[in-house]
């Protein structure tokens, strides 16, 4: 693979979106174009290989080709979340779960009142613990 694609996952992710959604209409323009030279044309193929480097499971050249360029940011941030947690240790692992769940940041915004309220230094020790800022020293 050529260096020319080297950290430009953008780049390819929209070149590839762009040629599924243009195929059709090449082909509809140009009476002698050839969807499959196309297709296996050396940027076609260096493309997918940079895209299927970056993901957990590769995906095929026709699923590539029938994707949207969002479809792929969405395989790449799955890609990266679970790289980022794979290289964590289990301290960081724990608080990125944490951190990151389904309504894990909502206490963050939540005006403490009646039984849900929690004492001050409750609060702001979870809050440190949720940012990474030290506390005291004891």
């Amino acid at each position: 693979m050529g260096a020319s694609w080297a950290g430009l996952q953008p780049s390819w992710a929209a070149f590839l979106a762009s040629v599924g959604a243009s195929l059709s209409d090449c082909a509809e323009l140009d009476a002698v174009f050839s969807q499959a030279e196309a297709l296996a044309s050396t940027d076609v193929v260096n493309a997918l290989a940079a895209l299927n480097a970056s993901l957990d499971d590769g995906i095929s050249l026709q699923q590539a080709v029938a994707s949207k360029q969002h479809d792929f940011s969405k395989l790449l941030d799955v890609a990266s979340w679970n790289a980022q947690l794979g290289h964590a240790t289990l301290a960081e692992r724990a608080a990125l779960l944490s951190e990151c769940g389904p309504g894990a940041r909502a206490f963050l915004s939540a005006i403490p009142s009646g039984r849900t309220r929690m004492e001050k230094t409750i609060f702001v020790a979870e809050g440190r613990v949720r940012l990474g800022v030290p506390g005291p020293s004891c």
